[in-house]
């Protein structure tokens, strides 16, 4: 799960406490949901633990965007 999701399912006084015991800032958390910024691996790998395994590391550390996921006009594979 993204951490814009998370976000949205579990609300803002649950992450904010995971996060937090993850060892960053909710300010910085901000950044990572509106994908101006990434997370390292470490802080990362902490995210993930404390949010019970919901969110994703993959989506935390490679975000997905709508650019990186389309395809080429004209490309049928």
């Amino acid at each position: 799960m993204s951490f814009m999701d998370w976000w949205k399912k579990y609300g803002t006084a649950h992450c904010r406490a995971a996060v937090e015991r993850a060892g960053t800032t909710w300010a910085y958390c901000l950044h990572i949901a509106h994908k101006r910024k990434r997370p390292g691996p470490d802080l990362a790998r902490r995210m993930v633990k404390e949010s019970g395994d919901v969110l994703s590391l993959d989506l935390l550390l490679f975000p997905l965007s709508e650019k990186t996921v389309s395809v080429p006009k004209g490309d049928k594979d």
